[in-house]
């Protein structure tokens, strides 16, 4: 089972589960509300991200009701369901379709959003395969607009962060080598209301991984 966590300043809590997706949610000061079923199945690597008001926003990798372990990258694509401060999640949309996978999500107090999703491009070896990134973006109460490639071909372990003005970073390791985990660290910044910048480079180290963001 899946299980993410999010804290945010005031208070709230938000816990995200899979198999199915439930919601129990925790208010400032009060116990855990009841579970809300988000996906009835078939839902795999929830992300959770509370904004600054206890807003909520979860997305999850929906999985072919086959009963049998699958590959993300084979599911039906990345789905999503938001919940207002102090209501009900509404019902679940899709954010992307197959072959794209989820790989992070955040959201800023205002409630803009980012997503980092994820697309199979090759395979070096059987145990690492790695991706191309590309991101969704949408300002608080605004759908999702198409989503941005990033990065690609080699790409692995990314990580998204939004701003409080809606500015969005992404870090990455970009394979250099043959072998899987001869890379560098890369980052690209998207200003508000502007397209991603090209790559910087945040170390150039052969042995790099796990790049995180905040």
């Amino acid at each position: 089972m899946d299980l993410v966590g999010r804290r945010v300043a005031g208070g709230t809590v938000a816990i995200a589960m899979a198999l199915p997706i439930l919601w129990p949610g925790a208010a400032p000061g009060a116990g855990w509300s009841p579970a809300q079923t988000l996906s009835p199945g078939n839902g795999a690597n929830p992300q959770v991200a509370v904004d600054g008001r206890g807003g909520a926003l979860v997305a999850w990798q929906a999985l072919r009701a086959t009963g049998e372990y699958q590959d993300p990258f084979e599911g039906e694509g990345v789905v999503f369901a938001e919940r207002r401060a102090g209501g009900a999640f509404g019902s679940p949309r899709s954010l992307a379709g197959e072959p794209f996978a989820l790989r992070d999500l955040e959201v800023n107090d205002r409630g803009d959003a980012a997503v980092l999703l994820a697309r199979r491009t090759q395979c070096g070896s059987p145990m690492f395969c790695p991706d191309e990134f590309r991101v969704a973006v949408r300002r608080a109460g605004k759908p999702f607009g198409t989503s941005a490639k990033v990065a690609g071909n080699a790409v692995f372990a990314g990580k998204v962060a939004i701003d409080e003005r809606g500015q969005v970073v992404v870090v990455y390791a970009a394979q250099t080598g043959a072998r899987p985990f001869e890379a560098r660290i890369e980052a690209r910044v998207k200003p508000p209301g502007r397209g991603f910048g090209r790559a910087d480079v945040i170390t150039s180290r052969k042995q790099a991984s796990s790049p995180t963001v905040g």
